[in-house]
């Protein structure tokens, strides 16, 4: 064999190795859910404060004893103070007539008072945020972010303040759709963590269905149905894995004033 033959042969067995490693790093999605973003959990927790402090900043948060009671209620429900399988879950109330909730870095999960409005029902409220919930657990949103943005941005981030970046960062995350196999990963999530509370995942069922029913598909001013395509099959899903036994309500007595406290807030924001 001649110089450059096996000079040909050795960067054959040098490429095609690692460009099967590098697909099944970024493309394949049975990579270890805590190191597929590139971000350890602690580094997670660090961008996730960041980006909130950056929001706190930009726009109003509702702090109402209501509001904040029905919060409450679903929390001590789903155990996320003290159940460790969780990673440190913390939830948000901002002003927006927009009817959405997404997830973010570190854990957080904003919720806008217009998805309070428009709920008819606490345990709609519980079974979006456990759909989110879902999204975090399986670091969805840093996964997405890695690929969108770069690991690189995602770790400056984290030790500078760069509002631009910030804001770019918050609309991406608004404004982007999860995969079909990530939804159903959520969906399966929150239909577990709701039985296993003594919630009937149907509530988050109906909610997918009348905001089909009443906005007739994605638009961006009601975000949950542009970052999260409500359809057929996803509500099948969710109506199969009713809860078996007798469903135990939330105890939410604030529930009317919570909903009167969200009603037509002013929608001055740049961000929701």
């Amino acid at each position: 064999m001649n110089f450059w033959a096996r000079i040909l042969k050795e960067l054959v067995y040098l490429v095609i190795p690692f460009f099967i490693i590098w697909t099944t790093v970024f493309y394949l999605d049975f990579v270890d859910t805590t190191t597929a973003s590139g971000l350890s959990p602690e580094q997670e927790k660090k961008l996730g404060d960041k980006i909130m402090g950056w929001i706190y900043e930009k726009e109003r948060r509702i702090r109402n004893p209501a509001i904040d009671s029905v919060i409450h209620s679903i929390e001590e429900r789903f155990n996320l103070q003290t159940d460790t399988t969780l990673q440190g879950v913390r939830i948000t109330v901002m002003e927006s007539k927009q009817v959405n909730a997404f997830a973010l870095p570190g854990g957080n999960i904003v919720v806008l008072s217009g998805l309070i409005d428009f709920c008819d029902s606490p345990e709609e409220v519980a079974g979006v945020l456990a759909h989110e919930i879902g999204h975090i657990q399986e670091r969805h949103v840093l996964k997405n972010l890695t690929q969108q943005m770069g690991l690189a941005v995602l770790t400056s981030l984290i030790f500078n303040h760069n509002a631009a970046v910030l804001h770019d960062l918050v609309t991406n995350i608004i404004g982007a759709s999860f995969t079909r196999d990530y939804e159903e990963k959520a969906d399966e999530f929150a239909s577990k963590i709701m039985r296993k509370s003594n919630l009937d995942p149907q509530h988050l069922a109906d909610f997918l269905l009348r905001m089909e029913l009443k906005f007739g598909g994605p638009d961006p001013v009601f975000g949950f149905l542009s970052t999260h395509p409500a359809n057929s099959e996803r509500i099948q899903f969710i109506g199969k894995m009713k809860l078996k036994s007798k469903e135990i309500k939330l105890d939410c007595p604030s529930w009317k004033k919570a909903k009167i406290a969200c009603q037509s807030p002013n929608n001055q924001s740049d961000i929701f």
